[in-house]
C-alpha cells in the first residue's frame, strides 16, 4: 500500500514525474498521496480559478497512473532506506514498540504502515500494479471537496476527468473495519536497548477512548491542556522548568 501510494504521482496520464511535479507547481497547487494504517489517500488543493487543471492532474494520478519500471527502482529504494532510517529514530521506534505491544504485532494496528524492511526486498512492480488494480478503484473510492464550488460543477468535472475509470479484473475481498482492540495480555515493560545512543524515549501506552465516543470532544480539550500541545502544563514543566525535550 505504501509504496503504490509513493509510485502514483511519479507520471500520470500524458506526463511523466517532472512535467507532473511541474504542472502542480505552475498552478500554485499541492498534490499528496499516502498511506496509513486506516487508508488510502490522494487530494490536491488550489485556488478556485485553477481548480479544474488541478482536478484533472488528481485524475490523472488516481485514475491513470505509468507504474513503470524505472520509476520503481528509484521509489522502492527511496522507501527501503525510509524503513532502515526508521531504526534509528528514537521516537519512531518508541512508537512502533507501544503499538507492537498495545494491540499486537500481527494485528493490523500493531503493524507499521510504512512496511518492514525484512520484506521490502521481496516486493516487486508487479505487486505494486496487482495492489493498484485490486484497491484503487472507483467501487472503493470516496470523493470528498470542499470549497466554494457547487455539485453541478463537481459532476461536470468528474464527467470530464474520471468518466471512463472503471475496475480493472477482481477488487481484493471487502473487510467490514472493526475497532481495534487492544491485547488481554501484553508486556507490562518493553526495553529497547540501544547502546549509544543518544537520546531516550518513554512512552505510556493503553488505550482510550473511540473516534466516535460521546466524550471525545472533552477529552481532547482535557489532553491538549494537560500535555497534548506546546504550551501544555506538561510541556511548560519539561521545557521550562527541567530544561529537557
Amino acid at each position: 500500500a505504501q509504496l503504490t501510494a509513493d509510485m502514483m504521482d511519479e507520471g500520470a496520464g500524458k506526463r511523466g514525474a517532472i512535467e507532473l511535479s511541474t504542472a502542480v507547481a505552475d498552478l500554485g497547487a499541492s498534490l499528496s498521496v499516502s498511506s496509513n494504517l486506516d487508508g488510502t489517500f490522494a487530494s490536491v488543493s488550489s485556488l478556485k480559478q485553477h481548480f479544474g487543471e488541478a482536478f484533472a492532474i488528481l485524475s490523472d494520478v488516481v485514475a491513470r497512473p505509468h507504474l513503470e519500471a524505472g520509476d520503481f527502482k528509484r521509489v522502492a529504494g527511496l522507501w527501503k532506506n525510509a524503513l532502515k532510517k526508521r531504526s534509528y529514530h528514537p521516537s519512531s521506534v518508541a512508537n512502533l514498540g507501544a503499538w507492537s505491544a498495545l494491540y499486537g504485532r500481527e494485528t493490523p494496528y500493531g503493524h507499521p504502515a510504512l512496511g518492514l524492511l525484512s520484506k521490502a526486498d521481496a516486493i516487486t512492480l508487479a505487486d505494486v500494479k496487482k495492489f493498484y488494480r485490486a484497491e484503487w478503484r472507483p467501487d472503493r473510492a470516496t470523493l470528498v471537496i470542499v470549497g466554494q464550488i457547487t455539485k453541478a460543477e463537481v459532476e461536470d468535472l468528474l464527467k470530464k476527468n474520471l468518466g471512463d475509470w472503471k475496475g480493472q479484473g477482481e477488487a481484493s475481498a471487502q473487510v467490514t473495519p472493526t475497532p481495534p482492540v487492544a491485547a488481554d495480555k501484553r508486556p507490562r515493560l518493553v526495553l529497547v536497548d540501544r547502546p549509544g545512543a543518544v537520546q531516550s524515549v518513554i512512552v505510556v501506552a493503553r488505550d482510550g477512548s473511540s473516534a466516535g465516543a460521546s466524550d471525545r470532544p472533552p477529552l481532547d480539550l482535557l489532553n491538549t491542556a494537560l500535555g497534548g500541545s506546546f504550551t501544555s502544563r506538561l510541556n511548560e514543566n519539561l521545557r521550562e522548568d527541567k530544561g529537557w525535550t
